[in-house]
């Protein structure tokens, strides 16, 4: 401190507290194609994003890492979550995570479900098939109109949305597409008895 009582108080006028995103931007593109195309895989990644994204902008000791590998159980966390600071920041939405945590329960159990069918039986296969790739499709629907509501939050959109393909994305898409070559030919051999 100065001896002279007509001299400005010298402060740090820089804010070092930047806004951080309370939750994980994506594109609804990506999310889509990395979902789908990686069989699943991605949405434990999706997960694991989100909750570290709490953890950093709430500064807290959750771990993000089990949360995501248990989606199954922190799902309605997560979502219950979004609609809360929805609820906060008084933005309309029609967004439901109750239903939509449900919903994507009962897709990832039809999911696993169909792990148990007996795939000596084409007809048992073909059925298992076309009950995944619903339960699919069904839990990457839930986990995008959860993505639209934590856009909507995010500080920035337009700085902070992840619209671009990584080369670790890249290679993520390549082992997916392989996994879907080979399910698609493990299918047509069962079905066709080319064993």
């Amino acid at each position: 401190m100065s001896d002279n009582i007509y001299e400005a108080p010298k402060a740090d006028l820089v804010s070092t507290d930047t806004a951080t995103d309370e939750f994980f931007t994506l594109s609804l593109r990506k999310l889509w194609i990395m979902n789908i195309v990686t069989i699943g895989i991605y949405s434990v990644v999706w997960f694991w994003a989100h909750w570290r994204q709490v953890k950093v902008s709430e500064k807290s000791d959750l771990w993000p890492v089990p949360r995501a590998i248990f989606a199954i159980i922190f799902v309605y966390p997560l979502f219950m979550r979004i609609e809360a600071s929805l609820g906060i920041k008084e933005q309309a939405t029609s967004f439901k995570a109750g239903q939509f945590a449900l919903l994507y329960i009962l897709a990832a159990l039809l999911g696993y479900g169909v792990n148990f069918i007996d795939e000596t039986d084409p007809t048992m296969l073909l059925l298992g098939t076309l009950t995944w790739i619903p339960s699919l499709l069904l839990g990457t629907f839930c986990m995008s109109r959860a993505q639209v509501e934590a856009n909507n939050l995010s500080v920035d959109l337009e700085q902070n949305i992840n619209n671009s393909f990584t080369i670790w994305n890249y290679l993520w898409l390549l082992l997916g597409g392989l996994m879907w070559l080979l399910t698609l030919i493990g299918l047509f051999a069962t079905i066709t008895g080319l064993e």
